[in-house]
């Protein structure tokens, strides 16, 4: 597995290990009974629950409606933020309508095998991206095919094909999107750029070993590099080619481990502090809903008769708050 590929995974597990740690409070808050019955089956709770009390759950402070709170809040900001970053893209590369490609590029596409997704569109500045989710295409702009030569082309043209065989606009998106679902774990946002500058590293070494030598890869990069790109990458979720400080460096002969984002350690505490901050208002909810085991209750109340700590939950229905 490549570096890409392993940093694209751990965002997609952590994403889903902290989804998972978020919506535990907000399960129980709203479907304690369902819950219960996963836990100890229908049986345990129609023998047992008839006379089971809140003991532990009527000393703790209300928590379903922060939970609900902060689950509203964090859902409508993170959806927000990924809808944009959708109308964003629409917007984008709605505006780029294709035309008739040149006779030079045709043939470079053929020689590389990726005719059938090549296309040229009208555009005073000189740039190409990889832009489709389930059919991704090579789009060139007009402009590019005036500043590059035959090899440069060449070299545009096979790292954008990386990008097009590993379907990597759709795998931008879902990082874009995760990363602002979860926008209050920065350790998630990390992730996603170790991914996008990963990609970006991974389909020059390609169009490297192709061609034999970064040579012509490096002059396309300056002819492309120095002038303004047609689109705002920070926005629109499609790979698109644009200079970086990471790709010159490893032209240079840096090893990739060095270019990739740090995972931070103020990124680090934060994440912490946020699963953490989910634990403890899981624990409530279950305490609250009698969830925790006569052990554990027994562990962080010692003054309660372990014979008042009933081993069934409660409420077998309803919202916990």
């Amino acid at each position: 597995m490549s570096r890409a590929d392993r940093a694209f995974t751990q965002l997609v597990a952590a994403s889903l290990a902290t989804g998972s740690v978020l919506a535990l409070p907000l399960l129980i808050t709203l479907f304690p009974g369902a819950v219960q019955r996963a836990l100890h089956g229908y049986d345990a709770v129609a023998a047992v629950c008839a006379a089971a009390l809140y003991r532990l759950g009527a000393g703790l402070p209300p928590l379903g409606l922060l939970v609900l709170a902060l689950t509203v809040a964090s859902l409508a900001l993170g959806a927000l933020k990924a809808g944009r970053t959708l109308r964003r893209t629409r917007r984008t590369l709605a505006l780029h309508q294709p035309v008739a490609a040149p006779r030079r590029l045709r043939a470079a596409a053929r020689t590389l095998g990726i005719s059938e997704a090549i296309v040229c569109f009208a555009d005073p500045r000189p740039y190409a991206y990889c832009r489709g989710f389930l059919r991704p295409e090579v789009w060139v702009s007009s402009a590019a095919l005036t500043v590059l030569r035959r090899r440069e082309l060449e070299a545009v043209l096979l790292h954008e094909a990386f990008h097009l065989r590993q379907r990597d606009p759709l795998r931008i998106l879902i990082a874009r999107v995760l990363s602002q679902l979860f926008f209050a774990q920065p350790l998630i946002r990390l992730l996603a750029a170790r991914f996008e500058v990963s990609k970006e590293l991974e389909a020059d070494r390609a169009a490297a070993r192709a061609q034999g030598t970064v040579r012509h890869l490096a002059s396309a990069l300056y002819a492309l590099g120095r002038r303004p790109l047609g689109l705002a990458t920070n926005e629109a979720a499609v790979g698109a080619w644009s200079l970086s400080r990471a790709r010159v460096d490893q032209m240079c002969g840096s090893p990739e481990q060095d270019l990739l984002p740090a995972l931070s350690r103020r990124g680090r505490w934060l994440t912490t502090a946020t699963l953490a901050l989910a634990f403890v208002l899981t624990l409530g909810q279950a305490a609250r809903a009698d969830l925790l085991p006569a052990a554990v209750v027994g562990s962080l109340v010692p003054s309660m008769n372990p014979a008042d700590v009933h081993t069934c939950p409660l409420p077998t229905s309803g919202v916990l708050f």
